[in-house]
């Protein structure tokens, strides 16, 4: 259990570094696979033909085709979202 905890941390060290980010902590919520938009103060994708939304923190941080944001879900939780670039759909209705 601890090495795969070393792991666990170890990459998701990486993968904030990737973004610039020095002193990331907490959970990353992977959306690389879902249609997304922002605007200055929210984040929304489709999901499961469903339309969600954050609000931004912070962001957004971008690393090649990656864009990360830290958000609010409006219930009391922060973290970390990852959206794919290519895959932003200025269209996608708030």
């Amino acid at each position: 259990m601890k090495e795969l905890l070393k792991s666990h941390k170890e990459l998701t060290d990486a993968i904030f570094r990737s973004f610039g980010i020095e002193n990331g902590y907490g959970d990353i919520d992977d959306k690389t696979d879902f249609k997304w938009d922002f605007t200055t103060d929210s984040i929304h994708w489709a999901e499961e033909d469903n339309l969600y939304s954050n609000d931004i923190i912070r962001g957004p941080a971008v690393f090649e085709n990656f864009v990360m944001f830290f958000v609010d879900n409006g219930a009391g939780d922060e973290y970390y979202q990852i959206f794919d670039t290519t895959l932003r759909d200025e269209n996608l209705e708030e």
